[in-house]
């Protein structure tokens, strides 16, 4: 047993000084592989002796940060007669047997503007209810359908007038040499009203 107990310890001994050199060679490896900055070899004109004179490496130059100018107003003002109007038709409302309340509509969202109506995400909530309605590509004086259905006894209370949150409106309009303009967003979005 005593021989037993003699061999593993020799044994463990020999791995930990086998461990540690290789760590150790570990160790210097990574010392020989970080960089480190060279001075820079200068010879003086003046100095005719031929010996070198080492300086220092220059500090990096840093460029000042590029402030961006203020954004320039597109100048595009939108025409007073312009609107979007959003409504809704063919209103059912039906139980199921089991005492759910559903109701089927279909959203209008008409484009009384001569721009394209690129995309529109709104919110709109009734008491007890809410729904979003994504609708995108109306062209100028044009409408979109989209039909929904939603569900809860809130269907009840949309004979209301909706409160309306516009979270996207994109919109897009051509001067007379046919340049493209994007419609300032806020400027779209204060169009939007719900009949």
């Amino acid at each position: 047993m005593q021989r037993f107990l003699v061999l593993t310890l020799c044994f463990g001994l020999a791995c930990l000084i086998g461990a540690s050199s290789s760590f150790a060679q570990y160790g210097r490896a990574t010392e020989q592989n970080v960089p480190t900055a060279a001075p820079t070899p200068v010879t003086d004109k003046a100095d005719d002796s031929g010996k070198r004179k080492y300086t220092a490496p220059a500090a990096p130059t840093v460029k000042p940060a590029v402030i961006p100018s203020a954004a320039k107003t597109s100048g595009f003002t939108m025409p007073k007669e312009a609107n979007i109007t959003v409504y809704y038709d063919d209103f059912s409302i039906k139980k199921t047997f089991g005492g759910q309340t559903f109701c089927q509509m279909t959203f209008y969202v008409e484009n009384n503007t001569n721009m394209m109506l690129d995309a529109l995400v709104l919110g709109m909530k009734w008491s007890g209810l809410a729904t979003n309605l994504n609708v995108a590509g109306v062209t100028a004086n044009d409408l979109k359908t989209e039909r929904y259905a939603l569900v809860g006894a809130g269907c009840y209370t949309m004979g209301e007038e909706p409160k309306l949150t516009v979270e996207k409106c994109m919109m897009r309009s051509f001067t007379a040499g046919g340049k493209v303009i994007d419609v300032p967003e806020d400027q779209c979005k204060s169009i939007v009203r719900f009949k």
